[in-house]
């Protein structure tokens, strides 16, 4: 059984981060746990309905701004 050497997985890893549907996946798992974080301190502070309602309310407008700002 033969072991890839360290360069060869190192290229192996670069191409494999150089994809965009990777970059995105990695991106939305960031966005996912800073996400439950502010969600978890929310829901602990507040009621879960109120907690629910800014939240759909604040990710909506981050959304139309992302939309709008990337448009251009």
């Amino acid at each position: 059984m033969r072991f890839p050497k360290l360069a060869e997985l190192r290229s192996a890893f670069g191409q494999f981060t150089r994809e965009p549907g990777v970059r995105l996946r990695f991106a939305a798992l960031l966005c996912a746990a800073t996400e439950s974080i502010f969600l978890k301190r929310a829901l602990i502070l507040s009621s879960p309905i109120t907690a629910f309602l800014i939240w759909t309310v604040v990710c909506f407008a981050v959304a139309v701004m992302g939309a709008v700002l990337l448009r251009r």
